[in-house]
């Protein structure tokens, strides 16, 4: 189990002021400068730790999520149920290319595969049940929701028996995940998690995002 989380001290005045996206989707937040504000520790690049990954679910964490992800350089390929919703982000840049069935997300994706789940989690098995057909031995799964963690001990064990790995990532952040970044809550197979740490790295607040614990130093470490 790895938790990541590195929140900022609220100030007196609340929240920073945060707009809905004014692009076709007006999906999301963003800030009144919304690229300028989201990181500040890498450009976008493209190298061995970018990463190519799926995300089903581009309500509000999902589609913020994905902007967080390509500013460090990933690719992502979203899917929703609703064509205008992927095609409305897919205009605003907030995810690299759009899908329009899981189908079509896994075949635009490389193997071994990555794709994350930020669905209700009474809709996760349902999603499952179409997905997992569509994968491949080495292929890796996210459920980034709030699923009751025997329904995730369950799929893990069921996804085992088939070579795909099962990650349980509780997300935390809202609508502020975007520029403050998300709480991650890790649970899974220890090469799946360490196959997945610039992703994570991405999406979780900087080390520097709050005072550290009074005699710590050094590096850190989210085991």
């Amino acid at each position: 189990l790895e938790f990541w989380c590195a929140r900022s001290a609220p100030s007196s005045s609340g929240p920073p002021p945060l707009q809905l996206g004014s692009g076709p989707s007006g999906l999301g937040v963003r800030s009144p400068d919304p690229l300028a504000s989201i990181l500040v520790r890498n450009v976008a690049r493209r190298g061995e730790d970018q990463m190519d990954v799926g995300m089903i679910g581009l309500g509000r964490m999902g589609a913020n999520m994905s902007r967080r992800w390509l500013h460090d350089g990933h690719r992502v390929v979203g899917y929703a149920r609703h064509a205008e919703t992927v095609d409305g982000l897919k205009a605003d840049g907030a995810i690299s290319a759009g899908a329009t069935s899981l189908k079509d997300l896994v075949d635009q994706l490389p193997a071994p595969r990555i794709v994350w789940l930020m669905v209700p989690a009474g809709s996760v098995d349902a999603t499952l049940a179409e997905l997992v057909p569509l994968l491949s031995k080495g292929d890796v799964i996210v459920d980034g929701g709030n699923s009751y963690y025997r329904d995730d001990l369950r799929r893990s064990h069921e996804l085992e028996a088939k070579g795909i790995e099962y990650l349980d990532v509780g997300t935390s952040g809202g609508v502020w995940g975007l520029e403050r970044g998300y709480c991650l809550m890790i649970g899974g197979p220890d090469d799946g998690v360490a196959r997945l740490q610039p992703l994570f790295k991405s999406l979780a607040p900087g080390v520097d995002s709050a005072a550290r614990t009074p005699g710590r130093s050094g590096d850190p470490d989210p085991a």
